[in-house]
């Protein structure tokens, strides 16, 4: 329990450092000024390795943050709803929930999958839900430089999950107390 209560604090630390770390990354000009996001990650991380109610505290932690950095005002009303995202968050960690078992067995390239997808599926309905609320007003066209700026980040997610998924166990082997580490699975 003492495990998991540090862990749970952990990923909240790791989630808000990783929300002030993207805002500081500059688009990426080859990809058509996609930017990365890195919570989605930390949330299925969260979800993969951490049991349903801890799970939980992150999830809603991360997407409370999320949407409050990103809540944008048009005529007295926010494009994006606040809570939008703890609930997209919701979902995808009850998902991950499934593949718990198959990540804690050692399948971890189901958490690289689960983060590439998890972003990307993000920024495609933040996009659904700004052309709803601007459709009125001619709404927002798809064309390349959208279908990059939504691939590009999940892409990214995918890339960078398994250095993630290994600084994050490195972690917990060496600050977490002789008591609570997790068992030695990398030799």
């Amino acid at each position: 329990m003492k495990r998991e209560v540090l862990s749970c604090l952990g990923l909240c630390g790791v989630a808000f450092l990783a929300l002030i770390v993207q805002e500081f990354i500059p688009p990426l000009a080859g990809m058509g000024l996609a930017r990365v996001v890195l919570v989605p990650m930390v949330v299925c991380y969260a979800a993969l390795s951490l049991p349903f109610a801890f799970m939980l505290v992150v999830v809603f932690f991360s997407g409370l943050s999320l949407d409050l950095l990103n809540l944008q005002w048009v005529e007295g009303k926010p494009e994006i709803a606040p809570g939008t995202t703890i609930f997209y968050f919701l979902v995808v960690g009850a998902i991950c929930q499934g593949l718990r078992v198959l990540f804690l067995r050692g399948y971890w390239w189901l958490f690289s999958l689960m983060s590439g997808l998890a972003t990307s599926l993000l920024l495609a309905l933040q996009f659904l839900f700004i052309s709803y609320r601007r459709f009125d007003t001619g709404g927002m066209e798809w064309n390349a430089l959208v279908f990059w700026r939504i691939f590009t980040p999940g892409l990214i997610a995918f890339l960078l999950a398994p250095l993630f998924h290994v600084l994050a166990y490195l972690a917990a082997r060496n600050l977490l107390p002789t008591e609570t580490r997790p068992p030695r699975v990398y030799g």
